[in-house]
């Protein structure tokens, strides 16, 4: 059963409005010392640099096959994992109405890729734990042994 995992409009237009606010600020700050076109020049810079780093540089797709593990950016393949020989680590930071999501693969070779899975949203993130058997009533119990002394 494949189950695919888009962006979320939500943390777009956050991260959008933060850019938009980066630029604002900056070009306020760039008058005490700048004059005339120079300062909207400072602030659309900010703004397209903004939404670059925090947007477009993070749009990703996850699909989940039967044992598939699959990253796309931009519709390319971008990691490809077998979820049977890897193991996976979820993250969760969460502010106010921000969430920070980040989704930790563990190869069998030991490889390790962390992926930012923040604008996919936080519900689907836990839809994509449960799919992978990190939360839920799937979830996988590991023992650990201790020593006494």
């Amino acid at each position: 059963m494949e189950k695919k995992y888009n962006v979320r409009v939500y943390p777009i237009v956050i991260n959008a409005f933060y850019a938009l606010v980066g630029g604002v600020v900056l070009a306020w700050l760039s008058s005490m010392w700048l004059n005339g076109i120079m300062i909207y020049l400072v602030g659309v810079i900010v703004f397209i640099l903004g939404v670059w780093s925090f947007v477009f540089s993070r749009l990703i797709s996850i699909e989940i096959n039967d044992d598939d593990f699959i990253v796309k950016k931009r519709g390319q393949v971008k990691h490809s994992f077998k979820i049977s020989e890897s193991a996976f680590e979820a993250h969760t930071r969460t502010s106010g109405t921000d969430a920070d999501c980040k989704l930790t693969i563990i190869s069998s070779e030991g490889f390790r890729k962390s992926i930012d899975c923040t604008l996919i949203g936080t519900t689907n993130f836990e839809k994509i734990c449960e799919d992978l058997c990190i939360i839920g009533d799937n979830a996988y119990v590991q023992d650990l042994k201790t020593d006494k002394k």
